[in-house]
């Protein structure tokens, strides 16, 4: 990425969020470690971005100076170390904070170059943070080392070195950062994943723009559903993969799909060679400067008119490959029987099977802080399309909190235990039951269910469809009530979804919908012909009423929880 390039992504992220992160360290664990400390999450917000090296860092101080400059009302916090390497092609890190006769002539003009760019920034006291000057920026500097500085040489080295006020790198450094700006109405803000509700985009005139949506409905939003959960109506949650999505690479969760596929597959190859970092759900985020990694397109295809059956064409393309990244089949035409008996594929389907189980078993393990929040949260009742544990882990640690009195365990609780029903007896629950007994619906069935069956064919999603229809019904009654479905991370695509959503569409008259995924304001994005999915159409519609009765939530799983507890526990 060029100067200009960073540039102008740091100005997109200022008149989009309000707000700007720079951490300026090359650690390989920078990013999680400081995400930890400031969000208690395994992921920084998507409004912060890294650099990893001095000639990065001063392009970014540079970029950081003007847009505060242009703009008011803007927010920023910067974490930078005292060791890093000269430009991102030399991994050797120096201290660039003195001038020092050893280093290397490029290193140390490096050095100057961002030395120069430091002395600019204002140093404000921790303990003495201001008040919002009215339409002023504001912003916090944080400097972090492993190794304090030493006593200095010559007279003429002292004059040309920086006198930083470096903390000691440690958890604790950060965290104090933390709950100052807790304590401080004008700085909580920092502390939040979603968009200033000024954020310079919300001026603009383009009403229907994802940016300006996203700045202007997501505090409204989630006041909405925190108000819903204060008030104690019913308040759906729905979650589909994308909210079991590990949020970073050193973080629990599940990989993307083709990476589960191409262990299923690694099984059958010859070599059994996988590509480098495989051991890794997402790629780790590196500095501003290369390109943020994206989920691989799809650059070949399964052809249903082939003599290939779905199983054999993957197993046979990835090997090629060394990777599936880039295949498509659908998980349903992959443990689809009927077509692998067609296509006489059916010697390796009980493998591939057997083998895609056990690496959904690999990845499940822990949970993601999002996870933990999300079972705190008062839920009517969670319902996921997921087979993993995530939510059930989760719910039983957040109950072993010490300061919680029994009473209120029960709400995490409620989740650590799905409901296990048959396809002929399901069981009916009312308002009362549910506040007080499992609340957690795994209609698609579950990695450890007794009977271990999971819907992964289309048949058998069709045939779990009832039971999917059963816990929505259950739950959400006879209608003509207030409440909210929230979906976080589904892609509500497929048909039977169409079929039950339509089914209980008046049921859910009185109920503000809200969908929670990245792309969500983008699918919606004018879907009002009868041939659009009925969730899209609906989505859409909200978003021409402005919002009225939900809309969409263009964000993460993890985004929107951590936001929504902050907003929870205010209202409350």
């Amino acid at each position: 990425m060029s100067p200009e390039a960073i540039r102008e992504e740091l100005q997109r992220i200022a008149r989009e969020y309000g707000k700007v992160g720079l951490l300026i360290d090359d650690a390989p664990d920078a990013a999680t470690r400081t995400a930890r400390a400031l969000y208690n999450s395994e992921a920084l917000p998507r409004w912060w971005r890294q650099l990893h090296s001095l000639d990065c860092a001063s392009v970014s101080l540079d970029a950081f100076f003007e847009i505060f400059e242009a703009r008011g009302r803007l927010r920023g916090l910067l974490v930078i170390d005292r060791y890093l390497p000269p430009n991102c092609k030399q991994p050797r890190s120096i201290p660039w904070d003195r001038a020092d006769s050893k280093l290397l002539d490029e290193e140390e003009q490096a050095a100057l170059r961002f030395r120069e760019r430091i002395k600019k920034l204002k140093h404000i006291d921790l303990k003495n943070l201001p008040e919002h000057p009215g339409a002023s920026p504001i912003y916090y500097v944080q400097y972090v080392t492993s190794f304090q500085p030493m006593s200095t040489g010559p007279e003429e080295t002292v004059k040309e070195s920086l006198k930083i006020p470096w903390q000691r790198r440690s958890v604790e450094t950060l965290q104090e950062e933390r709950r100052a700006f807790r304590n401080n109405k004008h700085w909580q803000s920092l502390l939040r994943f979603g968009p200033e509700k000024d954020a310079p985009v919300s001026r603009e005139k383009d009403d229907l723009s994802v940016a300006k949506w996203h700045a202007t409905k997501w505090q409204t939003h989630l006041d909405k559903i925190a108000s819903l959960m204060a008030e104690k109506k019913p308040v759906i949650l729905l979650t589909g993969a994308g909210a079991s999505l590990a949020p970073a690479s050193t973080a629990p969760g599940m990989p993307l799909t083709y990476i589960l596929l191409e262990e299923a597959c690694s099984r059958f190859w010859k070599k059994r060679e996988r590509r480098a970092g495989s051991d890794l759900a997402v790629e780790p985020i590196g500095c501003l400067c290369k390109p943020r990694p994206g989920p691989p397109a799809a650059e070949q295809y399964w052809d249903k008119h082939g003599a290939q059956s779905p199983i054999d064409w993957l197993i046979e393309q990835s090997e090629q490959k060394g990777s599936a990244a880039g295949l498509s089949c659908t998980l349903e035409d992959l443990f689809a029987e009927d077509i692998h008996i067609e296509k006489n594929g059916v010697e390796p389907f009980d493998e591939f099977h057997r083998a895609f189980r056990d690496a959904l078993y690999r990845w499940d393990y822990g949970y993601a802080y999002h996870h933990w929040l999300l079972t705190r949260l008062p839920w009517t009742a969670i319902i996921t399309t997921n087979f993993d544990g995530f939510h059930e882990r989760a719910a039983t640690a957040a109950a072993t909190l010490p300061w919680l009195a029994v009473p209120k365990r029960l709400v995490p609780l409620r989740y650590a235990n799905p409901v296990t029903w048959d396809a002929q007896n399901f069981p009916q629950f009312s308002k009362e039951d549910l506040a007080v007994r499992e609340s957690l619906f795994k209609p698609y069935g579950s990695l450890y269910a007794p009977d271990g069956s999971l819907a992964l064919s289309g048949d058998e999603i069709r045939s779990y469809r009832e039971r999917l229809m059963n816990a929505l019904n259950s739950i959400v009654g006879k209608g003509s009530q207030t409440g909210a479905l929230v979906v976080v991370g589904h892609s509500m695509r497929d048909s039977s979804m169409d079929d039950l959503l339509q089914t209980i569409e008046k049921r859910l008259a009185g109920f503000d919908l809200f969908w929670v995924d990245p792309d969500s304001y983008k699918r919606s994005w004018g879907k009002e012909e009868k041939s659009d999915s009925p969730w899209e159409r609906w989505m859409w519609k909200r978003v021409q009423e402005h919002g009225t009765g939900g809309g969409p939530i263009p964000a993460t799983a993890l985004e929107f929880i951590c936001d929504l507890w902050a907003t929870y526990l205010k209202q409350k």
